[in-house]
């Protein structure tokens, strides 16, 4: 069987992972729709990584979390870009509040942070 001239897989590739980029689906879910395995993608992604590497920026950002010193049973969450950036922010969580409240919070911070874009 004839092999596949290499600007054609290189094409095909390169459509496959702008595809990826722009959709909500997983790699593993991409991968199964286009009859080609997970191990492929990562190498050819690799390989087809411009020089210099990623030049997206990442939506996580540094968390520091804070020791209650009050004893109150809270927990303090600081989100800067820097541990000693005065521009953080703070996010004080009481104790006992239940985990979906938890994301909700710290989404909408993230949102709020990143101009309206959702990170998470």
């Amino acid at each position: 069987m004839p092999r596949t001239p290499t600007l054609d897989r290189e094409s095909f590739w390169r459509k496959l992972i702008a595809r990826h980029e722009s959709s909500r689906l997983t790699i593993g879910e991409l991968c199964q729709q286009a009859g080609v395995s997970t191990a492929s993608f990562y190498v050819w992604r690799q390989r087809l990584k411009p020089p210099g590497g990623d030049t997206r920026q990442s939506s996580l950002v540094p968390v520091h979390i804070v020791a209650d010193q009050r004893g109150g049973g809270e927990i303090t969450v600081e989100l800067a870009e820097a541990p000693t950036e005065s521009t953080a922010i703070r996010v004080c969580i009481p104790s006992g509040c239940d985990e979906a409240s938890i994301r909700r919070v710290l989404c909408a911070v993230l949102i709020a942070r990143a101009g309206g874009r959702p990170s998470c």
